[in-house]
């Protein structure tokens, strides 16, 4: 009888959790105030592509620039005839694609329509610290059909650590993981337990501060490994997202020597 009251007592606390588990309040609660107000210029990003109407894709991405720019993955947007972003007010506007990086996985947007602005443009995201092993950070995303999905967690491998345990974890992610690393930076992924899914790539990771650590690229679960986020460091995005706007494309430092 007391093993039952217990079970129910436990699925009471993770039933009532769960229902709270995704609110500003419970976030506030727990000191991330930072991290709830800059999800507000987080942005779902939705890929079209008439000739295969069945192949819609959605991800996620951030305000860069009161210009009109968004960061995503690269992945999201990839093959797409056309592009919406949806923003926290639930406004919606086109966008287009002006400079992506197939091995950095990173892409910007720019708005093409609408005026005025979303008030979300004043208020881009800045910038953080590189991330270190025990950083508390929170992934901000649109996983399936959640919509600002918030989950928060710590900063568990960085650099080339985090690069060797990827190389275990997956087979499928062993092209573009060599690619990123040859073509992007060697040590430009860092992995993290916040809660994120399919639709979270592209959206930032945040300090508690609100700045960015990285942006979500990818995801494992199940078997015999925890549930690992994988984000790309926001080291690389200093150096390729710039380019990405000034070119259109991202090249990689390059000494001419071939091998």
């Amino acid at each position: 009888q007391r093993s039952a009251h217990v079970t129910a007592k436990f699925q009471h606390h993770r039933e009532a959790t769960a229902e709270a588990a995704y609110t500003p309040a419970f976030f506030r609660s727990r000191g991330l105030d930072d991290v709830v107000q800059a999800a507000s210029s987080v942005v779902r990003v939705r890929a079209y592509d008439v000739l295969r109407p069945w192949g819609r894709s959605h991800g996620s991405g951030f305000i860069w620039s009161k210009q009109g720019e968004i960061v995503t993955n690269m992945h999201v947007v990839l093959g797409a005839t056309f592009l919406v972003v949806q923003f926290a007010g639930g406004e919606e506007r086109r966008a287009k694609v002006v400079g992506g990086s197939r091995e950095c996985d990173l892409a910007v947007l720019r708005i093409v329509d609408g005026t005025p602005m979303p008030a979300q443009f004043q208020k881009p995201l800045q910038l953080g610290h590189p991330p270190r092993v025990g950083d508390r950070v929170a992934a901000v995303g649109h996983p399936g059909h959640w919509a600002w999905l918030l989950g928060d967690g710590v900063v568990s491998a960085t650099g080339r650590h985090s690069s060797r345990l990827l190389e275990k974890m997956s087979t499928d992610v062993h092209g573009g993981l060599r690619r990123f690393q040859r073509y992007c930076a060697v040590d430009g992924m860092f992995m993290s337990s916040a809660l994120g899914g399919p639709g979270s790539s592209g959206g930032p990771v945040l300090y508690v501060d609100g700045t960015v650590a990285g942006v979500t690229t990818w995801q494992f679960s199940g078997g015999r490994y925890p549930r690992i986020m994988v984000a790309i460091d926001v080291q690389v995005l200093r150096r390729v997202v710039p380019m990405l706007l000034a070119d259109g494309q991202y090249r990689p430092p390059s000494l001419g020597i071939e091998v």
